[in-house]
């Protein structure tokens, strides 16, 4: 089955695309959201220089067909990748892949252990004398 894109996601498409060129020309990630966006960049801490955007659609927006299409604009625009680079750069995309995944989940599982720990009352002492 082939899916005609609609207008919104084309647009975020390109505007990812965008992105990823200003990032390449200016090599850094907040002046090219800035110059995109004209709103504040909010990096990620664990990541530091890593491009980080967040892609808003609509409920039913067809987030899985823009995701497919995000990897493929990723690998050709900002890690100027085709589909028959070598596979030793594909390697290497992989290892930055589970780096950010390996550091994503180390981060969230302290902070969620952090939360926890502050969310926990004391049990009360039922000692009766």
């Amino acid at each position: 089955m082939h899916h005609i894109p609609k207008e919104y996601q084309l647009r975020t498409l390109e505007t990812l695309s965008a992105y990823y060129q200003k990032c390449l020309t200016y090599q850094k990630a907040d002046l090219a959201f800035y110059d995109i966006t004209e709103r504040p960049y909010a990096p990620v801490a664990s990541l530091p220089g890593m491009p980080y955007v967040c892609l808003r659609l609509p409920t039913g927006g067809g987030k899985t067909f823009v995701a497919c299409h995000a990897v493929r604009i990723t690998a050709a625009v900002l890690l100027n990748m085709n589909c028959a680079h070598s596979c030793r750069t594909c390697q290497a995309w992989g290892l930055i892949l589970m780096q950010s995944a390996r550091s994503l989940l180390t981060n969230r599982r302290k902070s969620d252990k952090m939360s926890h720990k502050s969310t926990q009352k004391e049990k009360p002492c039922n000692n009766e004398n």
